[in-house]
């Protein structure tokens, strides 16, 4: 448990203090926010059965963004 310990430390402090991993960070929430607004923008007025949620994280951009991310990292 002790080298699990000091190897997530190690991984922690190599993403956080680099430039690389903030720069994730932004492109992420940005992509994340971009889509969301598009799903807003496309529904437009009408109602819809099922809270906005759960199209947002049913929907595959969403997912293909969260799979692609940790490669980058």
């Amino acid at each position: 448990m002790r080298a699990f310990a000091i190897l997530l430390r190690r991984e922690l402090a190599a993403f956080f203090l680099s430039l690389t991993g903030y720069v994730v960070i932004a492109a992420v929430t940005l992509l994340i926010g971009a889509t969301f607004v598009m799903l807003i923008k496309n529904m437009g007025t009408e109602a819809f059965p099922l809270p906005v949620t759960e199209i947002f994280f049913n929907s595959s951009v969403f997912w293909i963004i969260v799979i692609l991310t940790a490669p980058v990292i």
